[in-house]
This record gives C-alpha cells, sequence and structure tokens, in this order.
C-alpha cells in the first residue's frame, strides 16, 4: 500500500466520521448521500437542521419549502403545526393550510377561527370577511 493511497484512506474515513457543523450528520453523509453543506447545519437556511430534516421530519433539506406550498417549512413545523410535506387541509375547513396562513391570515388548526359556529369556508363564501370577528 503506498503513502498516497493511505492517505486517500485516511482522509475518506476523517470525512464520513467527522461533522464540522455538528448537525448529526457526518461529513461524508453530507457530501456523498444527502448533498448538504457540511459546513452549515442547515443547508437550506429553514430553521431546520439538516439533521432533522433527513431523520425525523422526511421533508428535503436542500429545499426550505419541500412542498411547494409558499411556507418554510421551519414555520411549518415550529410555528404553525402543519405538516412540511403537503400542503393539506389539517382542520378539514376546506381550504389549505397555506392559503389560511398566508391569504387569510388564520389559524389552519382550527376550522372556525372566530368561534362564531361557522366553518371558515362556509363563511368566507357568504361575505364574512374579518375571520375573528366573533359578529360575523
Amino acid at each position: 500500500v503506498s503513502n498516497t493511497a493511505g492517505t486517500t484512506t485516511n482522509n475518506f474515513i476523517f470525512e464520513v466520521f467527522t461533522d464540522n457543523d455538528q448537525d448529526g450528520l457526518g461529513n461524508g453523509r453530507e457530501i456523498y448521500i444527502t448533498s448538504t453543506d457540511p459546513d452549515n447545519a442547515d443547508s437550506d437556511n429553514d430553521g431546520l437542521t439538516d439533521y432533522y430534516e433527513v431523520n425525523v421530519s422526511s421533508t428535503n433539506p436542500n429545499n426550505a419549502d419541500s412542498d411547494g406550498d409558499g411556507l418554510n417549512d421551519g414555520d411549518e413545523v415550529n410555528t404553525y403545526a402543519t405538516n412540511p410535506n403537503l400542503d393539506d387541509d389539517k382542520d378539514l375547513d376546506g381550504l389549505s393550510d397555506a392559503e389560511e396562513i398566508i391569504t387569510f391570515s388564520t389559524d389552519p388548526n382550527d376550522a372556525d377561527t372566530d368561534d362564531d359556529g361557522i366553518p371558515r369556508r362556509r363563511g368566507l363564501r357568504r361575505g364574512l370577511t374579518d375571520r375573528t370577528d366573533q359578529n360575523d
């Protein structure tokens, strides 16, 4: 075994087991498998570490908006408690979670944010515009 081959092997082993950004993913995994930045714990700057995206939320660590709904993955997980992999309708009121947050500024986890007994989508169809006013 030549000295050069030994150095290459040792460097590869070092890359695999070293974790420059201390996010829980070894440099080798970041470089060769996930294509994330081994020097940045949050390669897509969405507020979730690469480790969390790869091993917990199954989101794309290279795309801040994995489901393409206009909401940052980190915000979906940490602020809105919505699914960062699907632009779904968590409260089943007929409006997508992204519509509720971006368009109407309502809670995607509560079908009747203003507690007036009228489900949000039906209230919107009736022309009720203030989603938080209990008098609507």
